[in-house]
């Protein structure tokens, strides 16, 4: 696995589950390419247990976008990858309430 990755599945209450995977920046730039400039590929993702997304965050096809149960939300601008994660944050404790 590339130096900085990290991967993290949490099941969490009413059918639901939490993953997440981040690549940061690493010393060898292995990430870097014109699809991922910055070298950062990350997924947020909020969904049931059985795959259905309820919100997810990502830039897997090198484009910064957001996910809701409703499809891709076409007016989103990305804020930076600080604010995206608390944005995440703030908004699956919004659908778990």
């Amino acid at each position: 696995m590339v130096d900085g990755t990290r991967r993290r599945t949490s099941v969490g209450g009413h059918g639901t589950a939490l993953r997440r995977w981040h690549c940061s920046p690493c010393p060898c730039a292995c990430w870097e390419s014109e699809k991922f400039p910055d070298g950062v590929k990350y997924r947020l993702h909020y969904g049931t247990e059985g795959g259905e997304t309820l919100l997810r965050y990502d830039n897997s096809h090198g484009v910064h976008e957001r996910h809701t149960d409703e499809g891709l939300d076409d007016d989103y601008e990305f804020p930076g990858y600080g604010a995206v994660q608390q944005r995440f944050w703030d908004e699956v404790q919004q659908v778990r309430d």
